[in-house]
């Protein structure tokens, strides 16, 4: 009885009518918006593009006459570690090819550890190197190593 009656008394209020049409309404608004605004500064592209080609050239000469080198030259750590002569690569070639320092190398057992180093001073220096597993030891915390 109670819904009855206010649904009755809902429907004489002049929001609830919906064939009439709504009152227009008028507010005032503010927009506002984020613009990026980009602006180049050329003169650090010039400069960055002056650095690198400065920086290329000095670079170039390392390349002359590469394709002289009696094998094929890669980036492959294995083969630039055997350019400078690592005491842990000795024993193949020094101009082997890649393929065989691979298999003369590959078997060999690395581990990154630490390492003692005397460097002739009453202090002794801590050092992280990959070496035989027998020779290095687990890191420690708190250990600043050269």
């Amino acid at each position: 009885m109670i819904t009855l009656q206010i649904s009755l008394s809902a429907a004489s209020h002049p929001f609830r009518d919906t064939n009439a049409s709504a009152a227009p309404q008028f507010l005032t608004m503010e927009q506002t918006s984020n613009v990026n605004v980009y602006h180049s500064e050329y003169r650090f592209l010039i400069a960055s593009a002056i650095l690198t080609f400065a920086f290329t050239m000095f670079i170039a000469p390392t390349f002359i006459r590469w394709w002289e080198l009696d094998h094929s030259v890669t980036l492959d750590p294995i083969e630039i570690a055997k350019a400078f002569d690592t005491p842990l690569l000795q024993g193949s070639g020094s101009n082997a090819p890649l393929s065989e320092l691979i298999r003369t190398m590959g078997p060999r057992e690395l581990r990154l550890g630490d390492t003692e180093t005397h460097t002739g001073t009453p202090m002794e220096m801590r050092e992280l190197k990959l070496a035989d597993p027998v020779e290095v030891t687990m890191p420690r915390a708190g250990v600043v190593y050269a």
